[in-house]
């Protein structure tokens, strides 16, 4: 088997994916910034931890020493403009550095976990592909981490003569050790009641076990130089909210946010972030996204790469079980 680094597996995708190779007998390497890699992974045994940082090229040259695989999971993601700087270092400059020290040891093979983010958006509520031209800045679409996954992109792919790599990107994902929470913060909003309504957008909903199999797919079968995207189910969310509600139990109806006066409630949130220096819940970044149709075709992964799309209702139902059997919702 081959010894494999894997960044961010403490994050939803990086810990499922460590789980799955651990299982398959891997040797893996797994890159922390502190001493102890907390109780998202103690229960592995059998792997090495590799303490360091994305940002800090000379431990990510230490980290990748006789790694023949590089799995790039680590990433900040948010959509405050406050967070612009933190996000820029670690998505752009810190994949730069897991590119750099990958040449220095001539590793086999880098897949980079980006994201769809990294394209373009629909606008005419038909789903996108890879080939979509980013088109963010001319919908005025204000996204600090759409803007570094997009040029983390460029530097990979920049790399493809000097590294082989491949690039895989993941839709909205959800599933179990979402210990932030991350993607999963949606199933613990509606759980608490802290949801007043949906907006008319969309996005491609995925359960986390078929894109950790997407991403091993890619490592093993992928094209050199290519991108997939790895999604299942375009829904709005008017329709994955109810499916949520369903699957918690809750009988609540729901009403469709309009646009004008949810933006006044995002500069309100944008006033608040930028007095207390803190991410707020809601932001105009955050309407704006929510009035789009994130939606996108995974054609390429299912034909190349084998993906499946196991049923959203099953996702939500594990995800909701993983939340509730570790107290984060009733």
């Amino acid at each position: 088997m081959a010894k494999t680094l894997i960044t961010g597996s403490s994050g939803l995708i990086g810990g499922n994916l460590a789980r799955k190779l651990a299982q398959e007998g891997r040797e893996l390497v797994l890159l922390s910034r502190s001493p102890s890699f907390g109780t998202n992974l103690d229960e592995l045994g059998g792997v090495t931890i590799a303490h360091g940082d994305v940002t800090d090229l000379s431990s990510m040259v230490s980290a990748t020493v006789g790694c023949e695989i590089v799995y790039h999971c680590a990433a900040v993601v948010s959509a405050w403009n406050g967070n612009a700087s933190k996000i820029w270092d670690v998505n752009v400059v810190g994949t730069q550095n897991v590119i750099d020290a990958c040449i220095i040891n001539k590793v086999k093979r880098l897949v980079y976990c980006s994201s769809v983010d990294a394209f373009g958006v629909s606008t005419d509520g038909l789903p996108v592909n890879e080939n979509a031209p980013w088109n963010w800045d001319e919908l005025r679409i204000g996204n600090p981490y759409a803007r570094s996954k997009r040029d983390a992109q460029k530097r990979v792919f920049s790399a493809k003569e000097k590294l082989d790599i491949v690039v895989v990107n993941p839709t909205y994902v959800l599933g179990p050790y979402d210990f932030k929470p991350s993607s999963g913060k949606m199933i613990v909003a509606l759980a608490h009641n802290k949801v007043p309504g949906y907006t008319k957008g969309g996005n491609n909903f995925v359960s986390v076990h078929d894109v950790v199999q997407g991403m091993i797919s890619a490592e093993i079968n992928g094209k050199s130089g290519e991108s997939y995207i790895l999604g299942s189910h375009n829904l709005h969310y008017q329709e994955m909210f109810a499916k949520i509600l369903a699957g918690l139990g809750i009988k609540r109806t729901l009403r469709q946010l309009p646009f004008i006066p949810s933006m006044f409630f995002g500069y309100i949130g944008d006033l608040v972030s930028f007095i207390s220096r803190k991410e707020s819940l809601i932001s105009s970044n955050i309407v704006k996204l929510g009035n789009v149709d994130h939606f996108y075709s995974s054609n390429k992964a299912r034909e190349l790469l084998g993906l499946q799309a196991r049923p959203i209702e099953d996702t939500i139902e594990e995800t909701i079980k993983w939340f509730r059997d570790v107290g984060r919702i009733n």
